[in-house]
């Protein structure tokens, strides 16, 4: 039997993952633990893991990536599995320098096949895509909407923006002039729309934009090798500086300013403390040791 388990971040997924694997065990219990250890800190915590599912009845097999290459005689066709989860090992898989990244989901796809053909039940976790369970505001859902139609740009689907640009106008002429309901927003609101989107793409074609979106390259200079596989989005998207149209030397000359700025009232404050802790002290009789 193949089972499925999504959730958000810190849902409970992972636990009611091990609940099913246990009530379904009949052989060995198996935990395919997908976890890269970057640090001291990954590596103190996949032991203090490896010894939380000991207690539960688990042997865990430590595979951060190459599904298909796990050999291991505790696996019989009785056995249950658990894989957890499948988002770790689709990043692992696509941005791990030993991997290829064009193969991934084939590679993910044939070793979740390998070890479905091994054992009587197979348990996968993953993370919960496209829908989080949180409600936001108009503001927020349009700006993910906006979002959405970079991706799309980027893969050449010009018509999509087109599309929303217009769905935006059509908003905007049906809207009322002045509107503080949250459903019902101003035409101020859709144009503001409209024009976050053309500014930043004049001409309906995917570019990279300063603080907002980059086409990271895995190779060459800036690329994600050298930033050593950092996903950090501002690694790569930069900062946009908006300040009196300062250059990037000026920002950075003020932002030096205002660093030694910071350290003279520092020091001022540290003798300031220093002058009240002996007058509190003389004040109450406290003998200076």
């Amino acid at each position: 039997m193949l089972t499925l388990v999504t959730g958000g971040a810190a849902s409970g997924k992972s636990e009611y993952a091990e609940n099913i694997s246990m009530s379904r065990k009949k052989g060995s219990l198996i935990y395919i633990a997908t976890m890269m250890p970057y640090d001291d800190e990954c590596h103190k915590k996949i032991a203090r893991h490896r010894e939380m599912r000991i207690e539960k009845g688990f042997h865990t097999i430590e595979c951060p990536y190459g599904l298909d290459s796990i050999k291991s005689k505790d696996i019989t066709k009785d056995s249950t599995i658990l894989l957890e989860c499948i988002s770790n090992l689709l990043a692992n898989e696509m941005y791990n320098k030993n991997r290829c990244r064009e193969n991934a989901v084939a590679e993910i796809i044939r070793g979740i096949r390998i070890l479905k053909g091994k054992c009587e039940n197979l348990v996968i976790v993953s993370n919960e895509i496209f829908s989080d369970g949180n409600k936001y505001d108009k503001d927020t859902e349009e700006y993910i909407k906006n979002l959405g139609i970079i991706t799309r740009l980027y893969e050449g689907e010009t018509e999509e923006f087109t599309k929303l640009i217009k769905e935006y106008e059509t908003r905007k002429a049906n809207a009322p002039e002045t509107s503080d309901e949250e459903d019902n927003p101003p035409k101020s609101y859709w144009q503001t729309n409209i024009d976050w989107l053309k500014e930043r793409f004049p001409e309906g074609k995917y570019k990279d934009v300063i603080g907002l979106c980059k086409v990271a390259k895995l190779e060459g200079e800036d690329g994600i090798k050298d930033q050593d596989y950092s996903l950090n989005p501002g690694r790569y998207v930069g900062v946009v500086i908006e300040d009196d149209g300062m250059t990037e030397e000026e920002f950075k000359e003020k932002m030096l300013g205002l660093k030694d700025e910071y350290n003279l009232i520092s020091r001022d404050i540290i003798k300031l403390e220093e002058t009240l802790d002996t007058n509190i002290k003389e004040l109450f009789g406290v003998q200076h040791g």
